[in-house]
């Protein structure tokens, strides 16, 4: 995809759009509101928290779904653990999400300790709120792609888009180095391929190879351009 054809691509998205609650940048102002789009809105501290599990991160983008859902911002959530296994695409053991929760627990993102799953009463959650700082986001739409491209796939999909401006209009596109890819997010170089590869099956994500320099004894470095596709995730 050239910068240019990326550049109406991404025109094509945003023209003709109204957004709700949680806002896309200021300088996309439709004319004509045509049709609605919702996005979550996740801080890149979280994000890039390597300390944060897959699991744990998918839950966390869960939970920030269903309280934009209440429409009256709440932070306090009663929830259907089964139902949320489900929509995660988790198996029927609980211990997963015990342990995500957990997770979320220990990094001071949710109030409560989550031992056990209740049984006959829904799970109380309160979400403990964050000091404003930069943060990315994706369309709601996504949560629904989550059994598919799984929790792995959902937090290298918030990971890229953290790396791209949205104002350049003639890169949008991220360029982290693997290397980097690893570190900041804690994945093994294995699954990050393995999803990377599920991604682009699934039309969320594109790559494009890069080479970068001539490396040492005459092999070549690429660095990877990936296009996060928005239009793919709410159409």
């Amino acid at each position: 995809m050239s910068e240019q054809v990326n550049n109406d691509y991404f025109e094509e998205i945003f023209n003709n759009v109204e957004v709700f609650s949680e806002q896309l940048p200021d300088e996309i102002e439709p004319t004509k509101k045509k049709r609605s789009i919702t996005v979550i809105q996740i801080p890149n501290s979280i994000i890039k928290n390597k300390n944060i599990s897959v699991n744990a991160f998918a839950v966390y983008v869960y939970l920030k779904c269903k309280s934009f859902r209440e429409r009256d911002d709440k932070i306090h959530l009663k929830l259907d653990h089964k139902e949320m296994r489900v929509e995660l695409g988790m198996k029927k053991d609980n211990r997963p999400l015990i342990a995500a929760f957990q997770n979320l627990y220990q990094n001071g993102l949710i109030k409560e300790e989550v031992l056990k799953m209740p049984i006959h009463s829904p799970l109380n959650i309160t979400l403990l709120k964050i000091e404003h700082e930069p943060f990315t986001q994706l369309p709601i739409e996504l949560i629904g792609k989550i059994p598919i491209i799984k929790s792995y796939g959902l937090k290298l999909l918030y990971y890229y888009e953290s790396f791209i401006n949205r104002k350049q209009f003639l890169r949008q596109f991220a360029f982290p180095c693997f290397e980097t890819i690893q570190e900041d997010t804690g994945l093994n170089h294995n699954t990050i391929n393995k999803y990377n590869k599920l991604l682009v099956e699934n039309k969320l994500l594109k790559i494009d190879k890069h080479k970068v320099e001539q490396g040492d004894f005459g092999f070549e470095k690429w660095n990877n351009h990936y296009f996060v596709l928005w239009d793919k995730m709410i159409n």
